[in-house]
């Protein structure tokens, strides 16, 4: 398959958890478990969380060298974000990414930020805004936009940076530094 373009799901690019986590560990509250518990009680917490949060959001460090690469190698690109987040953007900001990589919030997609598009027409309309058909765009991404991927149609490569066991049959790495190496099997 000759691939010509690839969606990133803006969660392999950015450490969103991992500076939700900071932020609440400054704040004073407990990071543990799969969702974290009650605020501290205050005037302005969940503010202060927010901020925090928006200031330490990080791209991981192999996100620029991977976009370099497709960039470099002729492939369109797009980043697909879930819901408008000036965390997430300003976190985008920083990878500095220009004209070259399409940023595709829920109302590019044919939705808005109250109802954003099922997963499955976002992968649909992100290749129809990239001018790439479906059999020769890439979807990657988390979990759950793996799956959707599948159900559209496309190739889709899950990025499991925590080594987790959740789909089975699905191209998978550890980051995106092998995600040339992926494509290269698609």
């Amino acid at each position: 398959m000759a691939t010509r373009g690839v969606v990133l799901a803006v969660e392999v690019l950015l450490d969103g958890a991992g500076a939700t986590a900071a932020a609440v560990a400054r704040e004073g509250r407990c990071a543990e478990g799969p969702r974290y518990q009650r605020p501290v009680p205050g005037v302005g917490a969940a503010q202060r969380v927010a901020a925090a949060r928006a200031a330490t959001i990080q791209p991981y460090a192999d996100a620029r060298p991977a976009l370099d690469r497709l960039l470099a190698a002729g492939t369109r690109v797009a980043v697909l974000v879930r819901r408008e987040d000036p965390a997430l953007r300003r976190g985008l900001a920083r990878l500095d990414l220009d004209a070259r990589v399409l940023v595709l919030g829920p109302e590019a997609l044919g939705g808005s930020a109250a109802r954003p598009p099922a997963d499955a027409d976002r992968c649909r309309s992100a290749c129809a805004a990239l001018g790439t058909r479906v059999e020769e765009t890439v979807v990657v991404g988390d979990a759950a936009l793996v799956q959707a991927a599948v159900d559209a149609g496309t190739h889709a490569v899950w990025v499991n940076r925590a080594d987790r066991r959740e789909l089975e049959g699905v191209l998978t790495v550890p980051g995106l530094d092998a995600l040339p190496t992926a494509l290269a099997l698609l």
